[in-house]
């Protein structure tokens, strides 16, 4: 058994020192970080029936509802510099994902007490493994939000690409001559 003495000039005096020892501690234990994340999303998504979309679900649910809400006009929502839906999207998304790693932080030492009493390693190897988990599902979440982000200002950022490159071409012609149109077809997603 390891005998631990504290002294004066410990590490936990000088917080700089603490700070270098906890993240070397942290980089040591990337492996157990790893193996942490990967057991937390496979133990989420597997014999799911919906699987990943269980990402997905919530946000749109929540989604759809403030969207009927506003269009009925039972809440008022200022006018915003995307289309609504796209907002309130993004807005929800963010929400999940500080939700998801402020509960899964929170939790991830209550729930890994035997491992935590029994084996010998940094703790913050938990709280850091437990951010994976959400910020998998926020990344999920990133694919379709993308598309119909995209879908949704497709023609507004078609239109201003096309205005650029006329007039970037038609720079140092003379006014006589008219810059060629050009057409810059989207990339559409498809879910």
């Amino acid at each position: 058994m390891v005998e631990v003495v504290y002294t004066p000039e410990s590490t936990q005096r000088h917080g700089w020192r603490l700070w270098s020892v906890m993240i070397k501690e942290l980089i040591n234990s990337g492996e157990l970080i790893w193996r942490l994340i990967l057991r937390d999303i496979s133990v989420r998504y597997r014999q799911s029936v919906l699987g990943y979309a269980w990402a997905i679900i919530p946000a749109v649910v929540t989604v759809g509802i403030s969207a009927f809400l506003t269009g009925s006009r039972v809440v008022s929502i200022g006018a915003t510099a995307i289309p609504y839906v796209a907002y309130a999207l993004w807005g929800i998304s963010l929400w999940q994902l500080f939700s998801g790693c402020l509960t899964a932080c929170t939790n991830s030492l209550a729930h890994s007490g035997s491992l935590v009493t029994k084996i010998h390693f940094a703790k913050e190897a938990l709280v850091i493994a437990a951010l994976g988990q959400p910020l998998f599902d926020f990344l999920i979440r990133l694919v379709p939000q993308s598309c119909q982000l995209q879908r949704q200002l497709a023609e507004p950022l078609e239109a201003i690409v096309n205005e650029i490159l006329t007039h970037v071409l038609a720079f140092g012609k003379n006014e006589n001559s008219h810059a060629k149109r050009f057409t810059i077809l989207p990339c559409r997603c498809s879910l």
